[in-house]
């Protein structure tokens, strides 16, 4: 299985993420923050990066954006509990930015699975197939 980086401020969201991944197979790292996440995906062999949107300090956004300067190959999934700016929803905002799939808060643990065992496949293959060329 993949190694993921979960990034989130609320530490019972990231415990419940790291649980359910880990008894699937993953390997799981954890950032309390947009800055440490930032840092941990630089440094970091992930194939996928859970981000929450709504963060003190450096926003999932500002994150989003930097990580996909630095590791525009890296599949990630936003999620987010809600939030708006200038009438769009910060989700809406994600995936006009480029990442691979979005999640809402609340969600189930089955299909954040479904999302995390996709993503981190379609990373596989998107890695071979650069490696082919």
């Amino acid at each position: 299985m993949g190694r993921v980086l979960v990034i989130d401020d609320d530490p019972l969201i990231r415990q419940t993420i790291r649980f359910a991944l880990e008894e699937a197979g993953f390997r799981v790292d954890e950032a309390e923050s947009g800055v440490d996440g930032c840092r941990a995906a630089a440094d970091g062999d992930f194939d996928l990066m859970i981000t929450d949107i709504l963060m003190p300090d450096k926003d999932g956004i500002e994150t989003i954006i930097e990580v996909k300067c630095t590791r525009p190959d890296l599949q990630i999934l936003a999620m987010s509990g809600g939030g708006k700016i200038d009438g769009g929803e910060f989700l809406n905002l994600a995936r006009r930015l480029g990442v691979n799939d979005t999640i809402g808060k609340p969600f189930q643990i089955g299909a954040l699975l479904a999302k995390v065992e996709r993503l981190c496949a379609d990373g596989g293959e998107a890695a071979a197939a650069a490696a082919a060329r």
